[in-house]
């Protein structure tokens, strides 16, 4: 670990022994840091507002009474959207099982690899674009469309910004399953997106190049190669092979394209007020232990 991504790992530690110490209100630090990485994995899940606000504000409830138990294996925000997750599930199953589809009812099938549908060339899609409400509806309404086996690593890792090893602790899932539902999300919101966008092309800009095995062959590569994965004889030979492939650069860059968009602050806002809301109740919650 880097000096720079181990240190804040470290003053979280000292504010979390703090706290255990005695020092309880800087539970709302501890808070502040976390609220957003957790109402924007529920938001994205529910996609109601105000009940993704009421789902973290009992996960951090839970939290709390949890705290004295919380054994700093991981980052306590990664720790918070756990059980935020958690509470987005129950209240899914509980008030719109329609919606959610169990990781125990949805089998995985076919082939490793999935075919893009939309054959188009991405263009940079403009900052400002996700400023507009239509976009974000667009991406919300994508993310209804993804099977939750998918969605739930999606979230985790490109939302939420865990890496593989965090993913696979929280779902439970072996590394390779984890690596293996990401691509299909990643690929499928691609698709999903592709036509909802204002980057949308020109009909001249379709790609005709049909999806021989050569191309689903590199498809395969496209998320670990994003993540800076790949050995550098296999990025080699992928650049190699995308300078000469418009077909498979588009696919590379609607991927980077969907990743870009979900990790964009203004995709997943928090409203005005809510973390006055939020540490309103988490100092009721300390209050009531003190």
């Amino acid at each position: 670990m880097s000096q720079s991504s181990a240190e804040p790992h470290q003053e979280e530690r000292e504010i979390i022994e703090r706290i255990r110490n005695g020092e309880s209100h800087l539970f709302c630090e501890l808070v502040k840091r976390a609220q957003r990485a957790a109402y924007a994995t529920v938001v994205a899940i529910l996609r109601d507002e105000g009940e993704a606000e009421d789902a973290v504000q009992e996960a951090i409830a839970k939290a709390w009474a949890a705290f004295p138990s919380f054994r700093q294996d991981s980052r306590f925000s990664t720790w918070l959207v756990q059980i935020a997750l958690n509470e987005a599930r129950m209240r899914l199953r509980r008030h719109r099982p329609y919606l959610f589809e169990s990781l125990d009812e949805v089998p995985e099938h076919g082939a490793t690899y999935y075919v893009p549908e939309q054959l188009i060339e991405w263009q940079k899609i403009p900052s400002v674009e996700m400023e507009k409400k239509s976009q974000r509806e667009a991406l919300y309404q994508a993310l209804d469309h993804l099977p939750w086996i998918y969605r739930e690593v999606f979230l985790l890792r490109d939302v939420h910004q865990l890496n593989i090893k965090e993913t696979a602790a929280i779902t439970g899932l072996p590394e390779s399953t984890i690596k293996t539902r990401l691509l299909r999300a990643r690929l499928r919101l691609r698709d999903l997106l592709s036509g909802s966008l204002p980057t949308e092309p020109q009909p001249d800009m379709q790609l005709q190049v049909p999806p021989e095995s050569p191309h689903r062959a590199t498809w395969m590569w496209v998320s670990e190669y994003v993540d800076g994965e790949l050995d550098a004889a296999s990025r080699a030979g992928l650049e190699s092979h995308m300078a000469a492939c418009p077909f498979c650069k588009s696919v590379l860059d609607g991927v980077r394209n969907v990743i870009a968009l979900v990790q964009d602050e203004r995709a997943f806002p928090v409203s005005e007020g809510f973390e006055k809301k939020l540490l309103a109740c988490v100092n009721g919650l300390i209050s009531q232990r003190v």
